[in-house]
């Protein structure tokens, strides 16, 4: 918070078009104070930290506070964050009929997650189902910066991890 973020920041100049910064907290005020540095137009808002259920209130209480400085469409990944915000303007990403985006025909096979969404087929170069989460964030973010599906699935399906990340090691 009180280094990471403004460095992060510092590197960017005018030849960038948007900058991707990870906010992250499990106390009031932490991300709200992250949020006012960055000013994000847009953001994804992942599963609450674990820890009990002390520290799932105080996170809950935190990611509330971070989505009343968020411009209105920005985007929840968490369902009852989602409800418990009262925000409109939010999409919400899952495999559940109240979702906004829904994955379907999800599956998984020898290294390639394959699913639909927006009737778009979509395959990513990823080891596991648990990607889905990620994969649905950078959809969704896709289509709240304007890009056609199409486009935004060919480049999932170029996806490469970070040298010695996301791979099978025996």
């Amino acid at each position: 918070l009180h280094v990471g973020l403004p460095l992060a920041l510092s590197d960017l100049d005018e030849e960038h078009d948007c900058a991707v910064i990870e906010l992250h907290g499990c106390r009031a005020g932490e991300l709200e104070a992250q949020t006012r540095l960055c000013r994000p137009d847009v953001a994804v808002v992942t599963p609450l930290c674990g820890g009990g259920v002390g520290n799932e209130k105080q996170a809950l209480a935190g990611y509330i506070e971070l989505l009343e400085t968020l411009p209105e469409d920005s985007l929840a990944r968490h369902e009852r964050l989602a409800a418990a915000a009262g925000k409109k303007n939010m999409m919400r990403v899952g495999r559940g009929a109240d979702c906004d985006l829904v994955a379907e025909d999800v599956h998984f096979d020898g290294g390639e997650l394959a699913l639909v969404l927006d009737g778009q087929p979509v395959r990513v170069p990823v080891w596991g189902r648990h990607h889905l989460p990620s994969v649905l964030a950078a959809f969704a973010v896709g289509r709240l910066m304007g890009l056609a599906a199409d486009r935004i699935a060919a480049a999932l399906a170029r996806f490469a991890p970070p040298e010695g990340r996301c791979s099978v090691v025996k």
